[in-house]
């Protein structure tokens, strides 16, 4: 898949998990959130992958831990919820990137 079709996927996919996880007023913002924390680790983590050759899945655990902590500084919700969004929007972009 090329790089901006993958950016396109993650960025729709990553954001309705975000969206049907979260309720109330803070949807919007927490999916904001989302797009702009997937538009730093993306392109990196593509370039570790891509061009480095470090392992997906490492780098994907790098990514779920980084983007659950960037959930909890910048939205402030529990410790548990900001891993719920990272794991599982990530979870279910990994589970597409195998399926394409």
């Amino acid at each position: 898949m090329r790089y901006a079709a993958a950016l396109a996927a993650t960025l729709a996919v990553e954001a309705l998990v975000v969206a049907f996880l979260t309720r109330g007023r803070s949807r919007n913002r927490v999916v904001a959130t989302s797009l702009a924390l997937n538009l730093v680790t993306h392109p990196l983590a593509w370039l570790l992958v891509k061009e480095v050759r470090l392992p997906f899945l490492l780098v994907e655990a790098a990514v779920v831990a980084a983007e659950a902590g960037l959930y909890r500084v910048i939205e402030r919700p529990p410790l548990w919820r900001a891993w719920l969004w990272s794991l599982a929007a990530n979870g279910v972009t990994i589970a597409l990137s195998y399926a394409w």
